[in-house]
């Protein structure tokens, strides 16, 4: 989608590439590879492109599900829990999108499947489904939530779910970026951060 900008190298026995990375000065882009690297849209930069690693930049201002554990077949990562990987632009602004569904089967055309938006602005996370009657019931959730390009570090995070409001556990592992462990957020009700 438009969130993912991937360059292969093309030449054999290539280490580094040069690449024009797309937007003006306000478009803002991450490194996948390098938490919190950022650089901006309109100009070229220089990356390195080891052999055991593509180049690939996230776009500021979107948030991108990702499940990060290693599995021989996406089968077996049915029912891995998810992180979210909040990219902020230059007015600490975001949105994405998730879909969820078996994985294996036809019955998304029954109600089973998970479509939802999530947004975070003003230093709030938010998290909707847009599909209010879905069937699915999956059996993870959310155990990672990784905010970059901040201005400042909370001093506190707080989740509001379907019961009482409560304190998450949260590091900053640099002067802008914060990450949420195990906050244990469903992905089949509202919720926000």
């Amino acid at each position: 989608g438009s969130a993912v900008l991937v360059k292969p190298v093309v030449t054999e026995g290539q280490r580094e590439l040069r690449l024009a990375l797309p937007g003006g000065s306000n478009q803002l882009w991450y490194h996948l590879h390098g938490e919190s690297q950022i650089e901006t849209g309109g100009q070229e930069v220089t990356v390195a492109a080891p052999l055991e690693r593509l180049p690939v930049f996230l776009r500021g201002g979107s948030i991108i599900p990702l499940r990060l554990r290693n599995r021989r077949s996406s089968i077996l990562a049915v029912n891995d829990p998810l992180t979210l990987r909040i990219l902020l632009d230059h007015e600490e602004k975001a949105t994405g999108k998730l879909y969820l569904d078996d994985g294996h089967s036809y019955e998304y055309q029954n109600g089973f499947f998970i479509r939802a938006s999530i947004s975070y602005e003003n230093h709030v996370l938010q998290y909707a489904l847009e599909n209010t009657n879905s069937q699915l019931r999956p059996a993870f959730n959310i155990e990672r939530v990784v905010v970059e390009g901040l201005r400042r570090v909370p001093h506190a995070v707080i989740a509001s779910t379907s019961g009482p409001a409560q304190s998450l556990d949260f590091e900053s592992t640099n002067a802008r970026t914060v990450v949420i462990r195990k906050p244990d957020l469903p992905v089949d009700r509202f919720w926000s951060v």
